[in-house]
């Protein structure tokens, strides 16, 4: 009985580190929250310093986020490693568990 706790708590663990790991991974490829993330934290970084000055770095274009710019990868590549993330992180964990 004390071990079927435990494979519970693993299982549900794995599943939420496999869901948490596959929403990182979608977001650090969208160009567009990358673009928008170095843009933010340019701005936190560049706040402590010269805040009368207007910065030039921060208002050119390559900094600046555009909306719908970015294009990953295709949807079929999209789809291989979501089902292969599926397999990864949620059936062999479930497997090891059960064997």
């Amino acid at each position: 009985m004390g071990s079927s706790g435990f494979n519970f708590v693993i299982t549900w663990g794995f599943l939420g580190l496999g869901l948490g790991i596959l929403l990182i991974i979608a977001l650090l490829w969208c160009r567009d929250v990358n673009r928008k993330l170095n843009y933010i934290l340019m701005r936190i970084y560049k706040f402590g310093s010269d805040k009368g000055k207007e910065d030039n770095d921060l208002n050119s274009v390559e900094h600046r986020p555009v909306a719908g710019t970015g294009k990953a990868v295709s949807p079929l590549v999209a789809v291989g490693i979501i089902i292969g993330a599926i397999i990864l992180l949620f059936l062999v964990p479930l497997w090891l568990i059960n064997r």
